[in-house]
């Protein structure tokens, strides 16, 4: 009965380690769901509605801004956009319209830096431009008909936001300065 206590307390602790070692994201992955309208560890789309959004990311809230409407996951990690302009507008049919989220760039298997964003995207687009601050590089590249927004930070951090080209340039541009 001890021997098979202990498999079984064995097995248990190393299904429990599996789930803690989360898998990196590669470029082309990233690329591969932004063609699709999304981002890596995030659970919505771009299309997906308000009502189905609220089932999949449970415990986060809708909020107003300056950069429009957007639904926040419960720790603000991620945050999805809908083309209306107050709470009030966002109905159970409203559907995403873009995506934004922080990550750590040791989330993928190589850091997000712009040669890696040109080596797999290709030439970066017109929105965003290129933008050097004290502390930020931001560019944007063309996914299907998406676009994918990549901020990559000193801090060692990246943002990604994927959405329709005017979604990028009206709400996310200026987002996370």
């Amino acid at each position: 009965m001890k021997k098979l206590l202990g498999v079984a307390l064995t097995a248990t602790l190393m299904l429990g380690s599996a789930n803690v070692a989360e898998a990196k994201e590669s470029p082309k992955s990233v690329k591969k769901l932004a063609v699709k309208g999304k981002l890596p560890k995030t659970n919505g789309a771009i299309g997906t509605t308000y009502q189905a959004l609220k089932k999949q990311v449970k415990g986060g809230k809708l909020y107003d801004s300056e950069m429009g409407t957007y639904y926040a996951s419960k720790h603000a990690t991620t945050m999805y956009f809908f083309n209306r302009y107050t709470k009030s507008d966002v109905t159970s049919k409203t559907k995403v319209t873009a995506i934004d989220r922080t990550f750590k760039q040791t989330s993928f298997t190589k850091k997000l830096t712009p040669t890696v964003m040109y080596q797999t995207f290709g030439q970066s687009t017109s929105i965003g431009g290129q933008f050097y601050d004290s502390y930020i590089y931001r560019d944007a590249y063309k996914a299907g008909k998406y676009y994918l927004m990549h901020k990559s930070r000193a801090n060692n951090t990246v943002t990604l936001s994927v959405g329709k080209k005017s979604m990028l340039e009206n709400t996310l541009l200026w987002a996370n300065d």
